[in-house]
């Protein structure tokens, strides 16, 4: 009798229809939908950090180059208003040796030499933020103008350092007192500054060609050129 009883029991229950009642926390659709939506929100995945590293690179290459300010502010005079770009640019060597007097004069010439000396961290930091934006132009343009731009944009930041690094040695040896080199050392400057107003220029128009909703031509596509 039991055994009975637990087997109707079992049958029922098995060939009972599904209730039509939606899941705890689900909200019903407009009758003929047949279907319901549950109230969770959907994953979004994991949040992302505000800070991409070529953002964090370039803030710090800007508080290096505050840092250096803070340095040239101690060695600014009448005769190099702009301290160490003063000197780069000196005409010839009477006038570089007329700066070098005016800081040894006023007892600042181991501040200008240690903003020159300030310059190598701040070549590396620029050169660095460089060729990181570099690369990242390259990877985010499926153009193949702006990815040849973002390597353009790599090997600038490289060769700027270099042509800095030879020009503060220069530098330091016009403190020293040796001039025989001085139209060499804006040569150098010159070229520098050319080369990072060039990865900069590239740089900025990249980012704005290759911005969100713009669409490039297919024909520019590496690509489409590889599979024509």
């Amino acid at each position: 009798m039991e055994v009975s009883s637990i087997t109707a029991t079992t049958v029922t229950t098995a060939s009972s229809p599904p209730s039509d009642r939606p899941a705890p926390g689900a909200r019903e659709l407009p009758p003929g939908t047949g279907a319901t939506v549950t109230g969770r929100a959907p994953s979004k995945g994991p949040a992302r950090h505000p800070w991409s590293p070529l953002t964090l690179l370039a803030m710090a290459t800007a508080l290096v180059f505050a840092g250096q300010l803070v340095i040239e502010s101690r060695a600014l005079v009448p005769e190099a208003p702009l301290g160490q770009v003063s000197l780069q640019f000196a005409a010839d060597p009477v006038a570089a040796d007329r700066i070098v007097s005016a800081w040894s004069r006023e007892g600042v010439t181991h501040m200008a030499a240690a903003g020159v000396g300030f310059d190598y961290l701040l070549l590396l930091a620029y050169a660095t933020t460089l060729v990181v934006a570099g690369i990242w132009l390259s990877r985010r343009s499926t153009s193949t103008r702006w990815h040849r731009a973002g390597r353009v944009v790599t090997v600038s930041g490289i060769a700027a350092a270099v042509v800095d690094a030879i020009e503060n040695a220069l530098l330091l040896a016009e403190i020293g007192g040796e001039f025989g080199l001085t139209p060499l050392v804006g040569a150098l400057a010159s070229t520098k500054f050319g080369l990072i107003g060039l990865g900069l220029v590239l740089l900025a128009g990249g980012a704005w060609a290759t911005r969100p909703g713009t669409t490039e031509h297919p024909s520019d596509s590496p690509v489409t050129k590889e599979a024509a």
